[in-house]
């Protein structure tokens, strides 16, 4: 899991309609690069079509959040 420094709260997520955004048929991420000590924060979610089961969207998020890990500053 990312650090909480690193991840979106849902209250953030809503604001951020303009941060950079990148999706699949199966997953969407946005990244917001944050001001000063803010620093970088990501979000990723995965659609209930892709996996009905909350378990196993969990799973593919947590997989995401993983791959995005090395590539975000410390």
């Amino acid at each position: 899991m990312l650090p909480s420094k690193n991840r979106l709260r849902s209250e953030d997520f809503t604001r951020i309609r303009a941060a950079r955004a990148f999706h699949s048929l199966h997953f969407f991420v946005r990244i917001k690069n944050g001001a000063g000590s803010e620093g970088v924060k990501v979000a990723a979610v995965v659609s209930a079509r892709v996996e009905k089961k909350a378990v196993k969207r969990n799973l593919l998020r947590r997989r995401i959040y993983e791959a995005l890990r090395p590539r975000l500053p410390l």
